[in-house]
């Protein structure tokens, strides 16, 4: 299954969920919840439901393509709110192909790309990353 089709089949919307965090077991963990789920877009709720971000199918089909064909699969996830992402994050793949529309969003997919099945986080030393599920 596509990434998209797990989020289909595994999210639901009023969902909460917890942030990547740091390290695991994870802390510092902040929770989100999933708003409305249409064919193209998932809509998440942050900041005590004070800001919502729409995302769309194209960004998961994204991270989709970079997990199962790129020579480095995986990526950081980091909640980094400056201009300038991290090198090989969720957050740098997205700005490069959509620009800053979607600053700092990694960890948010990433958390639900974890819910969905899709992807698993690991440590490469310090740095918290995600990469395909190992089934």
């Amino acid at each position: 299954m596509s990434f998209w089709q797990l989020v289909l089949a595994n999210i639901e919307e009023g969902m909460e969920l917890k942030t990547p965090g740091r390290g695991i077991p994870p802390t510092r963990q902040a929770t989100f919840s999933v708003g409305k789920i249409g064919s193209g877009f998932v809509t998440i709720v942050v900041g005590k439901g004070k800001y919502s971000w729409r995302i769309e199918k194209g960004v998961f089909e994204l991270v989709d393509q970079h997990l199962t064909s790129a020579p480095t699969p995986f990526l950081r996830i980091a909640a980094i709110h400056g201009n300038v992402p991290l090198a090989n994050s969720v957050d740098e793949l997205i700005r490069d192909k959509y620009g800053t529309r979607y600053a700092a969003v990694g960890n948010y997919i990433a958390a639900i790309l974890e819910k969905a099945g899709a992807v698993e986080y690991i440590m490469i030393g310090r740095q918290k990353h995600i990469r395909l599920k190992v089934k």
